[in-house]
């Protein structure tokens, strides 16, 4: 096994950005299970009124912690 030297401000940084990926993961959980669910009527009514969402639109969705 390698021994690995960081500094005290270096695994602060790691931790912190891990505990912010985790964070995000479960805030997106959380915020999926408060989704109404809609039918599939509802579904193309929205559709028809705006389009369907491009995957740019789709992928831009940023959580904010």
């Amino acid at each position: 096994m390698q021994n690995l030297n960081a500094t005290e401000e270096q695994l602060r940084l790691i931790i912190r950005e891990e505990l912010t990926n985790a964070l995000k993961k479960e805030f997106m959980k959380v915020r999926l299970t408060l989704i109404p669910e809609i039918s599939r009527k509802e579904q193309k009514e929205i559709e028809d009124l705006y389009g369907e969402p491009s995957f740019d639109e789709a992928d831009s969705v940023e959580l904010s912690v």
